[in-house]
């Protein structure tokens, strides 16, 4: 019986969406239930490395007003994408929905878990997961989820990065 060598594999998580959704509060709030590495602040830009439950997470929070363009500059070798929306935003959805497809067609980002974390679920105004899940329609061969989250209230929010924990660790 010869040696194994095991591979400690990182993660790659990016944390994408329009200008004020939320993406900043939900990133900071990923790190508050893990266990620190490293900080590296940036303007536009906050970057942390974790361990969570044994494994190692490269979190890219790419926010501020310029930041869509650049998105693609972060695409290669992501495992997963947390498309972060304020669902009290109707007048968006369309555009939310087309950036959605996009994002979902892009070479780089084939094998891309993909989480729509759908902010602002504690005002009376907000599309529900399901109403959002509905207008995005199907994504075949794709895992895929949306989930109601809070960044005022933290409401959803691990349960989200649950969500795309798990699907990582069983598509491992």
């Amino acid at each position: 019986m010869g040696n194994k060598i095991f591979h400690k594999k990182d993660y790659k998580l990016l944390i994408i969406g329009f200008d004020d959704s939320g993406k900043t509060t939900i990133f900071k709030y990923f790190k508050s239930f893990s266990q620190n590495k490293s900080t590296f602040p940036s303007i536009d830009l906050n970057l942390e490395c974790i361990n969570y439950k044994g494994h190692d997470f490269t979190l890219w929070d790419i926010g501020g007003p310029k930041a869509r363009a650049l998105w693609s500059h972060y695409f290669q070798n992501a495992n997963a994408i947390i498309f972060v929306i304020d669902s009290t935003d109707k007048d968006n959805i369309e555009d939310v929905k087309e950036e959605i497809r996009k994002l979902i067609n892009e070479e780089e980002l084939k094998g891309c878990t993909f989480l729509v974390m759908a902010n602002r679920q504690d005002l009376k105004n907000a599309f529900s997961p399901e109403e959002i899940k509905k207008e995005i329609g199907e994504i075949p061969g794709r895992e895929f989820n949306v989930i109601g989250t809070s960044a005022k209230t933290y409401q959803g929010i691990k349960e989200g990065y649950e969500w795309i924990f798990n699907t990582l660790m069983k598509n491992k």
